[in-house]
């Protein structure tokens, strides 16, 4: 199918156009799974995105002092959450900082890093724009 010399040149674009094609086709369900998660954080009620998660809406327990009322992104509190307060102590010792008591597995450059860039938004707008760079 592939001569020696075009082989890997080939290789790349037909992987590249098929990364660009997948991209496009799933723009749809992107878009629709954060405008449901937009819609979640400001109502918190939770809405039925396509598709639906695999294990369904947790809530935190909401009566945690750094906690507010959500139900998307809860992955993203895991490391939101300690990193907002990396400079409170030792985040790796306690799991007081996640809504969920989970012990804190992100390296501490990451946790840095997000201290010193997404911890100076609100909780939902971190979430979203998390979500968008790892689109």
């Amino acid at each position: 199918m592939f001569s020696k010399q075009h082989s890997f040149s080939q290789l790349i674009i037909w992987t590249v156009s098929l990364s660009l094609l997948l991209g496009v086709l799933l723009l749809p369900s992107i878009y629709s799974n954060i405008i449901n998660m937009v819609q979640a954080f400001n109502t918190g009620i939770e809405t039925q995105p396509n598709p639906m998660p695999l294990y369904g809406f947790f809530r935190p327990n909401v009566n945690k002092p750094n906690c507010k009322d959500f139900t998307l992104g809860i992955d993203f509190a895991d490391v939101y959450y300690p990193s907002k307060y990396f400079y409170n102590g030792d985040i790796y010792s306690t799991s007081q900082y996640d809504v969920f008591e989970r012990p804190l597995a992100y390296p501490p450059i990451l946790c840095f890093l997000y201290n010193k860039t997404l911890c100076h938004l609100p909780y939902p707008n971190a979430a979203i724009v998390s979500l968008l760079l790892c689109a």
